[in-house]
């Protein structure tokens, strides 16, 4: 214990080694956020021996690196689900079943789609897509 007390800067480096693991196994931008803030602070160590200071650094590192890195990839990165289902609206598909405003399905393109429609449609029929709601795509009669 004490040599990893005299050696903090180490500390903090397999800090950062287990983060880039856990962000490897996740891959889900849920860690890589404490890898800059653990080298960081493990730089900063050599200097300040405090380890509630560093814990303080380090915490404030890796915020500075969430805010900093979320910005990036808001901008560098379309939605792409909205794109693809904005692209639904105004094609035609067929009604596999009855719809009704609570229930139907429609077959666009090779994909079964859950439906609703304000005005009763039956099945067989031609419909365009109006609205797109998660899978729930709500349709008129064409």
């Amino acid at each position: 214990m004490e040599f990893i007390l005299n050696n903090m800067w180490l500390a903090w480096l397999i800090a950062a080694g287990i983060f880039v693991l856990l962000e490897a196994v996740t891959v889900s931008l849920v860690s890589i956020w404490f890898v800059p803030g653990a080298v960081l602070t493990s730089i900063i160590s050599i200097w300040v021996e405090d380890i509630a200071v560093q814990v303080v650094l380090f915490i404030l590192l890796s915020a500075i690196f969430l805010v900093l890195c979320r910005k990036f990839f808001k901008k560098s990165r379309p939605d792409a689900l909205d794109d693809t289902t904005s692209k639904l609206i105004g094609k035609t598909a067929t009604a596999q079943t009855d719809i009704s405003d609570t229930e139907g399905q429609v077959l666009l393109g090779d994909v079964h789609w859950r439906a609703v429609s304000d005005a009763p449609i039956e099945a067989g029929a031609s419909v365009i897509v109006t609205e797109v709601n998660g899978n729930l795509l709500t349709v008129d009669k064409k």
